[in-house]
C-alpha cells in the first residue's frame, strides 16, 4: 500500500472513531492520528506532521498511558526538528530524557541531532554516544538501518572495534 492509500484508509478510520459514541472505537483516534502523521513526515509535509503528531499527543493524554504520551511527546519533537525548529524539538526530548525509565536511546539520538543541528557539536557527542550504546543493540534496529547505526557510531567517536555495552 502506498502513502496516499495509507492516507486514504487512516483518514477513513479515524472518521469512524470520531463518530463514535463506543470508546473502544475512540481510543484508536492516538494511532490513527500517529499513522497519518508519519504519512504526511514521510512525505516531507512536516507541519501536517506535526499536527497530526499534537493531536495524537493530545489524545495519548487521555489514555492516561504514560508509555502512549512518551512516544506521542517524542513524535511532536521529532516532527519539530524536521521543521528545523530545534531549540523546541531539544527542549521537548530533554524533558522526555528526564522521565524515561529504563532510557531511551531514541531521545537520546534526537537530543543528538538537535544539538549539533544547532552548532554545539561537542556537546552532542555524550548523547550520539549513548544512542549509539542502546540502539545498536537492537537488532532489528541494526538489521534495517545498519547506515544509521554507523553514523552515530562516527558521531559518538567510538571506534568499530569498541565493545558494545
Amino acid at each position: 500500500m502506498n502513502g496516499d492509500e495509507a492516507l486514504a484508509w487512516n483518514e477513513r478510520a479515524l472518521a469512524v472513531a470520531n463518530d463514535s459514541t463506543d470508546p473502544l472505537a475512540r481510543r484508536w483516534r492516538t494511532s490513527l492520528y500517529n499513522n497519518i502523521a508519519w504519512t504526511h513526515h514521510e512525505s516531507g509535509d512536516y507541519a501536517r506532521a506535526l499536527d497530526n503528531f499534537q493531536k495524537a499527543l493530545t489524545e495519548s493524554r487521555a489514555l492516561d498511558d504514560a508509555e502512549v504520551t512518551h512516544i506521542a511527546k517524542w513524535s511532536v519533537g521529532r516532527a519539530l526538528r524536521s521543521l528545523r525548529r530545534h531549540a523546541e524539538a531539544l527542549a521537548i526530548q530533554r524533558e522526555l530524557a528526564s522521565e524515561a525509565t529504563p532510557a531511551d536511546g531514541y531521545v537520546f539520538e534526537e537530543i543528538a541531532e538537535n544539538l549539533l543541528a544547532l552548532g554545539r557539536g561537542t556537546e552532542s557527542t555524550p548523547y550520539f554516544a549513548e544512542a549509539f550504546a542502546l540502539l545498536s543493540n537492537d537488532p532489528e534496529l541494526a538489521a534495517s538501518e545498519p547506515e544509521r547505526i554507523e553514523r552515530l557510531r562516527a558521531l559518538a567517536g567510538t571506534s568499530p572495534e569498541a565493545p558494545r555495552e
